[in-house]
Parts: C-alpha cells; structure tokens; sequence
C-alpha cells in the first residue's frame, strides 16, 4: 500500500495540541534566553552539544507546526526529530540525577507522548486512514 505524500495527515487532536505546545515551548523557550541579559552573555560559554540540541528542538518546534497544518510528509522528521530530543532529554534527566537533584522533567514527558502519537498513526496508517462514511 503506498501513500501519496501530498494527501494531509488524518486528525488527531492530541497530536495537534502536543505539537502545539511543543512548539510554543521551544520557541519561548529562545526567545526568553535571547530576552534575558545575563542568559544571553553566556551563550558564548554554551558547548556544541547544546547548540546542536538547540537547533534540533528548533527544527522539531518548525516540524511541529507543519503537524498542525497536517502536511503528511513531515511525518517521519516528527518522528525522528522527536526521538533524538527526547534523548537528549532523557540524558539531561539523568545527568540531573547523577548530580543528586531530582525532577520531573516536563517537556521529555510531552516529546514521548508525542511520539507515542507519531507512531501510533505510523504503526497502523490504513486503519487511521479509512474514510469515516
């Protein structure tokens, strides 16, 4: 069975709203670190790891949004996009955990249930899929 990548991605509310916030959250998230003086004269001191994963969240909150618009093809970025920031924060987790400080961890909990609704229409597109008439 093959899809056309053109057709629009079937709707899935939870799956709008968590791109929705996602999306919200990353883009805040740079803006408040650039707002902020003393959070913007240490981005100098920020090391390539964190850059790369703030590009990647970038690109995931730019992905994140064409999920809302419900461009089929940006399926598989989502789902790749949301697996490697859901690592980096799940070794942020443990890092803060190896450090002695425990918290929970919001937006890795969103990422996942995002993913888990990227690959729950991944897993079984023909059924999501079907015309509802």
């Amino acid at each position: 069975m093959t899809h056309d990548s053109s057709q629009r991605l079937p709707t899935d509310l939870m799956r709008s709203i968590l791109a929705c916030i996602l999306a919200v959250l990353a883009f805040g998230g740079q803006a408040y670190s650039l707002a902020r003086p003393e959070l913007r004269a240490r981005l100098g001191e920020q090391s390539m790891v964190w850059w790369t994963e703030q590009l990647i969240v970038l690109a995931q909150a730019v992905v994140c949004i064409g999920i809302v618009a419900r461009k089929r093809f940006l399926g598989m970025p989502a789902l790749i996009l949301s697996a490697v920031v859901l690592l980096f924060g799940a070794m942020q987790w443990l890092q803060a955990l190896a450090g002695g400080r425990v918290s929970i961890a919001v937006t890795p909990i969103l990422n996942a249930l995002f993913l888990w609704r990227l690959l729950a229409r991944h897993r079984s597109p023909a059924a999501i899929d079907a015309p509802a008439g």
